[in-house]
């Protein structure tokens, strides 16, 4: 969600309150595949996403994403979590900011399944409730919904009608179709370029059984808006995706317009493609439907319809409530303030955001920005090399690196840099008065 903002003389690359009330905050953990059989290992990540998909339903529960969780995971160096792991379970959804987790086991024996589950308190680290449902694998559907009953139960909130009637919808009434689904999300997970392929792959193959999956084409339209921004990074071709991504987007809604994931999508690939009131339109349907998501918070933050920064900043403080670990809402965030001129507070956001991601060329592009027009620039210059370390032939950041030089006077550095700016992008938008720049500093 990002695109390059010409501030003066220098580039920042940049990305895309009050709290409402909820009984509980959960993350459900992909479950153990008991059946040790590596054919249906995907049931347990199915079991975690349908949980989170159906649980995010209740607006009196704040639910953990699905990536959100991931990312924990990854820190903690937690690649698969056992059903008796209640320590490491505890710390993970700690970490991602649930106060308790659900973790669990399944087994299939011929055409049975059986699947258990824990409710476990982050905190003390201890089985609040255990839940067990049996009965044929071609019901899964219906035994994931026993479970979903059973942990609302368990929080006393009662099954209305209408949310019994939204989590017991089946998405799709295809197994085959649920399977490539799934498959098709942990790819996504990845984010990763090659993964985004094989993320497609499952994706389409999930459509051509069942073509009206609402979830299904909310997860290509994700894939292609995401794949197709770190295209246009690249400076490879990325327009194709947006608009396939808001094709897909649009077909998600018509499908299932009271599923919050398909707005979100939509209102993504939107804002990709820089329709702004659209994009905020559709966020707010996303939020509607569930005030807990974060990534639709801050695709409206980010979408800002009027051009309201202290509007935009409510709105990333809610998102980042929701989930501290929201790289591009930190990065965003940062960004509104930098132009607020408030650099403290821009120089906190992006530094959390390289916390989260090391090896983001935006962020470390953007808090040597900051440092620098802050007049620290030693920090700045050790942050725009940073970001060199990571893409050596960023013509923004070297063009931000040879300003910074100027600043400090230091002469032959600044002119290696502007010479490297010339040399990387010959038609640069300035590059009369860099070619002025060079003549003068090389006569020094």
């Amino acid at each position: 969600m990002k695109k390059i903002i010409i501030l003066g003389a220098a580039y920042i690359l940049a990305l895309g309150g009050w709290a409402f009330a909820y009984k509980a905050s959960v993350a459900v953990i992909p479950f153990e595949n008991l059946s040790k059989v590596s054919e249906i290992e995907w049931i347990g990540s199915g079991i975690a996403e349908t949980m989170t998909t159906d649980l995010k339903k209740v607006k009196d529960l704040k639910v953990i994403e699905r990536a959100q969780l991931k990312k924990v995971m990854e820190e903690l160096k937690i690649k698969l979590l056992t059903e008796t792991d209640t320590k490491n379970a505890a710390e993970a959804g700690k970490l991602a900011g649930a106060d308790q987790v659900v973790i669990g086991g399944f087994q299939r024996s011929g055409t049975k399944l059986r699947i258990t589950a824990r409710l476990v308190d982050v905190n003390s680290t201890e089985v609040l409730k255990s839940f067990k449902v049996t009965g044929d694998y071609g019901n899964l559907f219906e035994l994931q919904d026993q479970i979903v009953a059973k942990i609302l139960e368990s929080f006393g909130i009662p099954m209305e009608e209408k949310i019994k009637k939204e989590i017991e919808k089946a998405e799709t009434k295809s197994l085959k179709a649920y399977e490539h689904y799934i498959r098709g999300r942990d790819y996504y997970l990845f984010f990763s370029a090659d993964n985004y392929e094989l993320a497609l792959e499952e994706f389409k193959k999930a459509l051509e059984i069942d073509n009206g999956y609402a979830l299904a084409w909310s997860g290509m339209s994700q894939v292609y808006s995401t794949w197709g921004y770190h295209k246009q990074q690249r400076g490879e071709d990325y327009k194709s995706m947006y608009e396939q991504s808001l094709k897909a987007g649009k077909k998600a809604v018509d499908l299932d317009p009271a599923l919050g994931d398909t707005h979100r999508a939509l209102a993504q690939s939107q804002l990709m493609l820089e329709d702004f009131s659209k994009a905020a339109k559709e966020a707010q349907k996303a939020i509607d439907l569930n005030p807990n998501d974060a990534e639709a918070w801050e695709i409206l933050a980010h979408a800002n319809p009027k051009g309201d920064p202290d509007w935009a900043i409510e709105k990333f403080n809610r998102a980042l409530e929701l989930n501290p670990k929201l790289f591009s809402a930190h990065n965003d965030l940062g960004e509104v303030y930098f132009e607020q001129k408030n650099y403290e507070k821009a120089i906190e956001n992006f530094r959390e955001a390289i916390k989260l991601i090391p090896g983001s060329i935006n962020a470390h592009n953007n808090l040597g920005l900051a440092y620098k027009n802050k007049g620290d620039l030693e920090k700045a210059v050790r942050e725009f090399n940073a970001a060199l370390e990571l893409d050596p032939d960023s013509v923004a950041v070297h063009f931000n690196l040879a300003r910074t030089y100027q600043e400090q006077g230091a002469g032959q550095e600044a002119l290696k840099e502007f010479q490297k700016v010339l040399e990387l992008k010959p038609d640069h938008p300035q590059a009369e008065t860099i070619k002025e720049i060079i003549k003068l500093l090389s006569s020094e």
